[in-house]
């Protein structure tokens, strides 16, 4: 009897549910999405390169590439994902919904399923987002431009890098030329002053207006976007927020 019951646990939490994930795999993954929200109080701040004043008082700008002209935003509070999704999710999303990604992607199959998925298109990450929406039922997409920004700068402070400093201290709390050519998994760094990881100098994000923001660690200035097409597939990752005015309960 007791063998009985244990081959019957055993069935129940490997079987299937209308997720596409066994019952295991979609627990892990709801505790893991959950658990790693950083909630984002809601605000006014001016997007773009607001840039510093030196010691004479005078203004200078950032400099960081393709910025939008300086304008108010106020965006309602939301919760973000303080580290990018990983290969770990990614394969599950994979999984769930019987489909190839874009590319053969190296770590993808093998290597460290905690690393950051690279390498994603707009779509794939698009769909991702409204997959775990369906599976978590939760309000979920990827950031837009406005609450990537906001978040990098820790609720819209007048910083250039989102590091624990604002500055880049290489190897310190951003990658150098030295450190794995496949990165380092997400955490390793110290976060922004607001807990959330890697913005600065690990994966290129998609945003939800097809835009990539972020870049990697010669030129890691927050204010870094550009365009481009969904046929690119080198490099972008996927950082989701879900899209409620209350933090989400743990």
């Amino acid at each position: 009897m007791l063998l009985l019951g244990i081959t019957l646990q055993a069935c129940n939490s490997n079987s299937q549910n209308n997720s596409g994930l066994t019952n295991e795999e979609l627990a892990w993954l709801r505790k893991t999405t959950v658990e790693n929200l950083v909630f984002v109080k809601g605000g006014t701040f001016m997007e773009g390169d607001v840039g510093y004043e030196d010691e004479n008082g005078e203004h200078h700008l950032f400099g960081g590439r393709n910025c939008k002209p300086l304008h108010e935003v106020t965006l309602e509070s939301y919760s973000m994902l303080k580290y990018e999704v990983s290969f770990k999710e990614f394969r599950l999303f994979l999984k769930a919904t019987n489909r190839k990604a874009f590319k053969s992607i190296k770590g993808l199959k093998s290597g460290d399923p905690q690393l950051p998925a690279r390498c994603i298109i707009w779509q794939e990450a698009n769909d991702y987002c409204e997959w775990l929406a369906k599976v978590l039922n939760l309000p979920i997409s990827l950031a837009s431009e406005s609450q990537w920004e906001y978040a990098a700068r820790s609720r819209g402070l007048a910083v250039e890098h989102a590091t624990d400093n604002a500055k880049l201290d290489f190897n310190i709390n951003i990658k150098g030329r030295k450190g794995p050519h496949e990165g380092f998994p997400s955490g390793h760094f110290p976060p922004n002053p607001l807990g959330i990881y890697d913005m600065s100098g690990s994966r290129e994000e998609w945003t939800k207006e097809k835009v990539v923001r972020g870049v990697g660690s010669s030129q890691a200035s927050i204010y870094g976007r550009s365009f481009q097409s969904l046929e690119n597939y080198g490099g972008k990752g996927i950082r989701l927020v879900v899209n409620s005015s209350k933090a989400i309960k743990k």
